[in-house]
């Protein structure tokens, strides 16, 4: 990726997380944000986290390959593991700006795919205790207690069908 690509997506990245930092100040819960390299570990909330609004960068826009996947997941495994009762978020930054959802640009999907699995999140059940019903906001910045789920699975990450099921009432916006 060129220079200049690079620091675009690094730019776009940075303007996604204040964002959601600034959507996080507007509810009545705390919030925590965590780095998808675990930049944030060790600001993590004492405590099991109940009640806490806890976002997971998975990745960012230019940095989305096997092994920024591996280091995403390992902080995502920590930081459920010191937050039990958190709410947890998680984003891929830097496609805000991006008109097409994440699971349409093939390489983003891929990403979140290939975090899925090293995190775990690839088995429907565990996904769902983590991001199913009860679970904190979605990508839109709206309280969504199925969209952590739902982008998972329009993704790709529980296979084809559950893809399709995922995807039935959206209507693309890229041209396949």
């Amino acid at each position: 990726m060129p220079d200049d690509d690079k620091t675009l997506a690094r730019k776009l990245a940075q303007d996604d997380l204040r964002n959601i930092l600034a959507f996080a100040d507007t509810l009545d819960v705390p919030s925590q944000a965590v780095a998808y390299d675990d930049r944030g570990l060790d600001a993590m909330p004492l405590g099991d986290g109940d009640r806490t609004i806890i976002s997971i960068h998975i990745g960012e826009r230019g940095s989305l390959t096997k092994h920024d996947a591996r280091v995403a997941a390992k902080a995502w495994r920590e930081a459920t593991r010191r937050c039990p009762k958190g709410l947890f978020f998680i984003a891929l930054l830097g496609y805000d700006q991006d008109p097409r959802g994440i699971w349409e640009i093939p390489e983003a999907a891929r990403y979140v795919r290939r975090w899925a699995k090293y995190a775990g999140m690839n088995v429907y059940d565990e996904a769902d205790r983590w991001l199913g019903p009860g679970s904190a906001i979605g990508q839109s910045g709206m309280p969504n207690a199925t969209a952590g789920l739902g982008f998972l699975a329009a993704c790709g990450v529980f296979g084809d069908e559950i893809k399709r099921q995922a995807l039935a009432s959206f209507a693309p916006t890229a041209a396949h």
